[in-house]
């Protein structure tokens, strides 16, 4: 925790916000403390959300609490026990109690503007503008999962691509499509994977010959692979690349989160029209997991088996964009990252992600000394979820220790890493200081989580 600093806040809202009793106060004290509020909340306009910055990398070279299951994986000296996430610019980070009171009073003063109806003011449309914006901002206050759509850029800082901006836009969560907001797991996975040597390196030896091929499993808002789509963009412009050649396929299940990622892949300019080279294409599909698994195994687990983690209307597929429902287009074994940021939910996903990354990873070539494609997931360690973490070391043996025949021809476990991160989606931290240069740091509940990769046995 950090402590607090010794100057005052620029906005402390119990001491700032103007009051709301018998006097009425101008209208313009009340719209200039919603601004205010903004602020404070991180939701001013298209806010910026700053993952790490390049000093504090720079200074961090020792693995935090995680373990290697083939030695410390090459690249990972970055992954510390906070991996970027630092909120020493937010004042009351260090007192909870003063904290919480600010916020409840931030709560308390919205829910008076959203009552009384501002009758005072004479300008019916800026009332009602007031009275809006306060209420959307109280539902800000209920946290992310209850707020509505929003516009957010995360900036990553690496030594590789410098300063990386990716554009979000975070659709409004339905009961069966949780995918269209961005979860803590996402943006974790992108800083360490933009810090990893292994992984820049095969960004950087795309060619047109040997595209490089990204897929991307429960995109939700497609945040890993298009990070790592402009990260190729930059270093490709860095080296005056004449052809990059990439291909990614961003897909998920729910055709709500489907339109959603087309509309995050035109605003990081990458679709068709706008990516500026035909070499470079990233693609929206549907990809259903345990169709692969059934197309794939003998036993199936479709007709004895069906899980409500994927549940569609019945209706759902007949309204999709026939594009979404085109195959994935990469031939068999010949992708080089897959992606599955917090897509196991289910006792049985490890089993059906396992069956794509056999169907579409890349096989490893010793005599070209070549290691093949890796597969890179990352869960959240929810007391909720026990039975679906086991089931990753079912489906996946630790690479090294006791395997079966079976597993010495097939995807193995080379690395898992336990990473400090935060969830974003519980109440919201206010950020009473002056704002960091560059945006405010992501903040949320305090997670812990597991990252893995996954390879073919060498």
């Amino acid at each position: 925790m950090a402590a607090l600093p010794s100057e005052e806040p620029s906005f402390l809202p119990s001491r700032d916000l103007c009051g709301l009793g018998r006097t009425p106060p101008a209208l313009s004290a009340v719209e200039s403390g919603l601004d205010a509020i903004a602020d404070a909340l991180g939701v001013s306009d298209e806010p910026e959300i700053c993952f790490d910055r390049q000093d504090r990398i720079e200074d961090e070279g020792a693995e935090g609490s995680g373990r290697s299951t083939d030695g410390a994986a090459d690249g990972d000296a970055d992954d510390s026990d906070e991996d970027g996430l630092d909120s020493d610019d937010d004042i009351g980070q260090g007192n909870e109690a003063e904290h919480d009171f600010e916020l409840r009073y931030v709560r308390t003063w919205l829910t008076k503007v959203v009552a009384s109806d501002l009758d005072w003011a004479g300008d019916v449309e800026r009332r009602e503008a007031v009275i809006s914006r306060a209420a959307e901002l109280l539902a800000v206050c209920a946290g992310k999962s209850a707020s509505g759509q929003s516009r957010v850029r995360y900036s990553f800082n690496t030594a590789a691509t410098g300063i990386l901006t990716v554009r979000s836009h975070e659709a409004t969560l339905y009961e069966d499509a949780l995918g269209g907001r961005t979860w803590g797991a996402a943006p974790l996975l992108v800083h360490h994977l933009l810090h990893d040597t292994k992984t820049m390196d095969i960004v950087r030896s795309a060619t047109a010959e040997r595209p490089l091929r990204i897929l991307e499993l429960g995109a939700g808002t497609g945040l890993v692979g298009i990070s790592l789509a402009l990260a190729h963009r930059t270093l490709s412009e860095q080296a005056e690349a004449t052809a990059p050649s990439l291909h990614v396929i961003l897909t998920d299940h729910h055709p709500t989160v489907l339109a959603n990622l087309d509309t995050n892949v035109a605003l990081n300019l990458l679709d068709a029209e706008q990516a500026g080279s035909p070499a470079r294409q990233v693609e929206v599909r549907r990809l259903d997991w345990q169709a692969v698994y059934d197309a794939r195994s003998q036993s199936g687990t479709r007709s004895a088996y069906s899980s409500s983690a994927q549940t569609l209307p019945a209706e759902a597929e007949a309204s999709m964009d026939p594009t979404w429902l085109q195959p994935v287009a990469f031939e068999d074994r010949t992708v080089d990252i897959i992606i599955a940021a917090d897509c196991v939910y289910d006792a049985l996903h490890p089993t059906w992600i396992k069956a794509v990354a056999e169907k579409y990873l890349r096989r490893p070539s010793p005599q070209d000394k070549d290691e093949g494609g890796v597969m890179h997931m990352i869960s959240p360690l929810r007391s909720t979820h026990k039975v679906e973490l086991a089931s990753y070391y079912d489906c996946f043996p630790r690479h090294g220790a006791t395997m079966t025949a079976e597993d010495d021809s097939g995807i193995v476990m080379t690395a898992e890493v336990e990473l400090s991160g935060y969830d974003d989606f519980g109440p919201p931290r206010l950020r009473l200081g002056v704002a960091p240069k560059g945006g405010r740091r992501t903040g949320g509940t305090e997670t812990a989580y597991r990252r893995f990769e996954m390879r073919w046995v060498p």
